[in-house]
């Protein structure tokens, strides 16, 4: 077992624009790159996660399900702490190995709706 387990719960915002395609070993990969309010986003509530495979394909299916743009739904996910350097600077985001969505939606038309 790794000591680099993180495990949230909260409002997961899903965005039909942050979906892609990547290539891992030369295979395919669905990519969902999100983000997990578990609080208040002005205290540093707003963490990034990523879903790939079987979670990506479970979060674009919910996008497809309610022809939305944009989506939020109670989630718990598990996985690791991943950094990477962005602009010259250390960012982290979840990689997410297990996701659960909690209950319905709530459906946005577009990502500017974001509180």
């Amino acid at each position: 077992m790794s000591n680099n387990t993180v495990s949230l719960q909260g409002w997961l915002t899903l965005r039909r624009d942050h979906v892609r395609e990547a290539r891992v070993n030369g295979t395919a990969s669905l990519v969902v790159d999100a983000d997990m309010t578990t609080g208040k986003p002005y205290l540093g509530e707003r963490h990034a996660v990523v879903l790939e495979g079987r979670q990506a394909e479970m979060a674009v299916a919910l996008l497809e399900a309610y022809r939305a743009e944009t989506l939020t739904v109670q989630a718990n996910v598990r996985g690791t702490l991943r950094t990477f350097w962005e602009r010259g600077k250390p960012c982290a985001a979840v990689a997410v190995r297990y996701v659960e969505f909690l209950g319905e939606p709530r459906k946005r038309e577009s990502a500017h709706a974001e509180a």
